[in-house]
């Protein structure tokens, strides 16, 4: 990985950087064995005719190895908004298919099984930031 920034005082100049440039879940996604490319989803107001400008929201996705898929909610208005990216919109099943979420910006761990989709309130010109992939099985006790 690249950095612009200076090593030497990053930390102490801008933590928030540092917290994302030594995040080993980002490392992970940005290092994937997989090495695919990332697609836009979803974004508002849609193409053609939105300038760079007037767009408010965007959803990408990257497959990943592992059947698991890296999701990011970008917010470009603002003001927070609610945003939601379901499932038959990334390619991984429909309303009811359930699928285990790992936030990667915010909890940094599991947050649950999901139904159909997945919906976070995004601060103004902020990012959520999770990776997918199938459900879990319960484990048998």
């Amino acid at each position: 990985m690249l950095h612009g920034c200076d090593l030497r005082t990053v930390r102490q100049e801008h933590p928030d950087c540092f917290d994302l440039i030594t995040n080993a879940d980002i490392v992970k996604v940005n290092q994937d064995p997989a090495a695919l490319p990332p697609r836009l989803v979803r974004q508002a107001p849609p193409f053609p005719g939105a300038s760079t400008g007037e767009i408010t929201e965007q959803v990408f996705a990257r497959p990943l190895s592992g059947n698991r898929t890296a999701v990011l909610l970008l917010n470009r208005a603002p003001h927070a908004l609610h945003m939601n990216v379901s499932w038959a919109e990334l390619g991984l099943g429909g309303a009811s298919d359930a699928r285990s979420v790992y936030d990667v910006l915010l909890q940094r761990k599991e947050a649950g099984a999901r139904r159909g989709g997945y919906g976070a309130t995004v601060p103004s010109h902020d990012v959520a930031f999770i990776i997918v992939e199938p459900a879990k099985a319960p484990e048998a006790g």
